[in-house]
């Protein structure tokens, strides 16, 4: 750096900078390969980069496709059921969604055989069943949220290490330890996320 630094502010010292290489126009042959380099890699592997990058799209949707029944099957089945939400303990966050489309909130308080009863902050409200599209509670979906999260961090993962770490493999060595990091720090955050997430589980929903 400071020869190229002293080249830029004495110019006549170029040559002085370029005879410490044996020759005058070393850098000539270099810039003129890098240029060919460039020009063949643009014509001849075009196809085979656009091969890998639609390989690592398919990589990605294989992954998130194998982790979706796993997710799938550790939520229970949606019941059809009205009696199923008698078993629904009162003071319960619960939300109601009607036919078309308006959303009640509040706290379970009943359920009779046409209407179910939510407490609210300012009265208890009444939704006739016939109206009812939909009853969920704030539930755990937890082991769901996390396969999830452990499939989008394999996604990530993949990524990194089909872009930024072939680059480093390439460039600095990029060492299997390293490379294993590059596929668990993803899955472990994209997990962690998932346990620490919990949404709305339905207990009936009409037929």
């Amino acid at each position: 750096m400071p020869d190229q630094s002293r080249v830029v502010a004495q110019p006549l010292a170029i040559r002085s900078f370029m005879g410490r290489h044996t020759e005058p126009w070393d850098t000539q042959p270099d810039m003129t390969l890098c240029i060919i380099g460039t020009i063949s890699a643009l014509v001849f592997l075009t196809r085979l980069h656009d091969r890998a990058l639609g390989q690592l799209g398919k990589t990605m949707l294989a992954a998130l496709l194998l982790f979706a029944p796993i997710a799938n099957a550790a939520d229970k089945l949606v019941p059809d059921s009205w009696d199923q939400v008698a078993k629904l303990q009162a003071g319960q966050p619960t939300r109601v969604i009607e036919k078309n489309g308006i959303e009640h909130g509040g706290r379970f308080s009943a359920l009779t055989d046409s209407a179910v009863v939510l407490t609210t902050a300012q009265s208890d409200m009444a939704i006739e069943r016939t109206n009812v599209r939909k009853i969920q509670i704030k539930g755990n979906h937890r082991v769901r949220n996390a396969l999830i999260g452990v499939g989008i961090g394999l996604g990530v993962g993949v990524t990194i290490d089909r872009t930024l770490g072939s680059y480093f493999r390439n460039e600095a060595g990029q060492s299997g330890s390293a490379r294993a990091l590059t596929f668990m720090a993803p899955i472990a955050i994209g997990g962690g996320i998932g346990l620490l997430t919990s949404g709305w589980r339905t207990v009936y929903q009409s037929q």
